[in-house]
């Protein structure tokens, strides 16, 4: 569809969804990675679960995030 065929809602809607994915994303990535590293460096996850496991998570946590911003982004790029 182009943008000529596009009508200001349709617009707008885009817009809501991209920011939508997008906030979601930066939770994903902030509450999936930055929360295990600080339990573990404060000692509440460190007895019961390894390290490398918690980096594993954070990378995974940050993949999927960044593919969720991806797709938030394709959906604004139909807006051109």
């Amino acid at each position: 569809m182009s943008s000529v065929q596009m009508r200001l809602s349709e617009i707008e809607q885009i817009k809501h969804q991209a920011s939508g994915l997008n906030s979601f994303a930066v939770a994903i990535a902030t509450a999936g990675s930055l929360g295990p590293l600080f339990a573990f460096m404060t000692d509440r996850l460190s007895e019961r679960i390894p390290f490398w496991s918690l980096i594993g998570l954070a990378i995974a946590c940050l993949l999927v995030a960044y593919i969720i911003h991806e797709t938030g982004r394709s959906l604004l790029e139909e807006i051109r």
